[in-house]
């Protein structure tokens, strides 16, 4: 069950980047939910301090040996892409209009 959060819209471009994200939220947030099912982040607890040193200095390591990287779930984030959404609206409106008839 998910809290209730608000996912910024900005995370949509950083998940289209396909680049590795420092993510500072609570694990039962959409937010932690949407990057983990991504496969493009990495995760601290924002009220652990040795949490978030942890993972920067993590971060640094692998950046600094060449192997900051990810392995994006590309088939979901195919699925927060607009054109997948217009294509699901698409297929709703049809049915519907079908069914009109």
């Amino acid at each position: 069950r998910f809290v209730t959060s608000r996912v910024p819209a900005k995370l949509y471009e950083y998940l289209g980047a396909r680049k590795p994200i420092l993510l500072l939220t609570r694990r039962d947030s959409e937010v932690f939910e949407l990057v983990s099912k991504a496969r493009v982040g990495f995760w601290a607890d924002p009220e652990d301090e040795s949490s978030i040193a942890d993972v920067l200095t993590r971060m640094v390591e692998m950046w600094r040996d060449g192997r900051l990287t990810v392995q994006p779930d590309e088939q979901f984030l195919h699925s927060l892409t607009r054109g997948h959404s217009a294509g699901q609206l698409a297929e709703v409106l049809n049915a519907v209009t079908t069914q009109c008839d």
